[in-house]
């Protein structure tokens, strides 16, 4: 090399890269890296969009479905406590026609009730949905007549009437808390969707 000649860095990685032992092993190892790296970064890219139609999917049977986003219960959640509104319905059945019936065989019957007070929730819910006011108010005077008549049953056994209306009325607000939980629900297309 000439005295006054300076070398700039491009050449002097140049050299180290054509005459240095472990360049080519290095260089090679960069181009493998080179190489994962916009593997990944396409898989990452796939991933993402993927997940951004998915979400987007989502959000368009969300709106079609709950425009108004009125459905904030998701589905499991909603089912679970539903689950327990039933069970809550059963034991409140069988104390009200324990006193009738007698406690063993107050259990089957105890179990239809808690069915058709959640049949008389879900209907409710269905018509406060639809905006089907005749039928809300049917349900509603449906669910007091009965509860009335399990109240009476402890009347007509000379059993505490008061005790009886107020397991009554928790089976009311029960099945009240059962409709508002159904209308609050979302559909099993958005759970799938989700």
């Amino acid at each position: 090399m000439l005295p006054g000649h300076m070398r700039t860095p491009a050449q002097i990685i140049g050299e180290l890269l054509t005459g240095h032992p472990e360049a080519v092993s290095l260089q090679a190892e960069a181009s493998h890296c080179r190489a994962l790296a916009r593997c990944s970064a396409a898989h990452a890219s796939e991933a993402f969009d993927a997940a951004q139609t998915a979400r987007l999917g989502y959000e368009e049977l969300r709106h079609r479905m709950d425009p108004r986003r009125a459905r904030t219960v998701g589905l499991a959640a909603g089912l679970l406590t539903l689950t327990l509104v039933g069970a809550g319905l059963t034991l409140l059945n069988a104390i009200e026609l324990s006193v009738v019936l007698g406690p063993v065989r107050s259990v089957l019957p105890a179990f239809a009730a808690a069915a058709v007070w959640l049949a008389g929730s879900w209907v409710a819910a269905l018509a406060v949905r639809e905006r089907r006011w005749g039928v809300c108010l049917a349900a509603g005077i449906g669910g007091v007549l009965l509860g009335l008549l399990l109240a009476a049953l402890r009347g007509f056994s000379h059993q505490n009437v008061l005790f009886g209306t107020l397991v009554s009325a928790l089976i009311l607000g029960l099945t009240s808390a059962a409709a508002v939980l159904l209308a609050r629900m979302e559909s099993s297309s958005l759970f799938a969707a989700r």
